[in-house]
């Protein structure tokens, strides 16, 4: 994705970079509360990653409906569209592998607390 953007000298749309920053925001911020639950072994995050997953999913849909409305009204070149939709799709998985790990620490913990018990 990012070979064909330097090989082919392909630059998105202003918009395109402000919807991108949103999203990477959120992923990093899913990231972060991530590493302090597997760090703490704690479920203390869980209940946010999953909101921030969920954002993650309306914002993707939201911004690849409007990807499609610039490519129909040509105010974006298409292959800049394609590439956004890619970049779109790759962090929405990373959120998704996100709230899976979110999800194991939550299983451990309570399998942890149950044994203890």
């Amino acid at each position: 994705c990012v070979e064909r953007i330097v090989e082919n000298k392909i630059k998105l749309s202003s918009n395109e970079l402000n919807e991108l920053e949103k999203m990477f925001l959120i992923v990093e911020e899913m990231l972060a509360l991530t590493i302090k639950n597997l760090c703490q072994e704690k479920i203390l995050y869980s209940k946010q990653v999953k909101k921030l997953e969920n954002k993650i999913n309306e914002m993707t849909f939201r911004y690849r409906a409007t990807c499609n409305m610039r490519m129909k009204k040509r105010s974006c070149i298409p292959i800049s569209g394609m590439i956004f939709v890619d970049i779109l799709m790759n962090l929405e998985k990373i959120g998704d592998h996100l709230e899976n790990i979110a999800r194991a620490i939550k299983i451990k913990v309570k399998l942890d607390e149950n044994n203890v018990n």
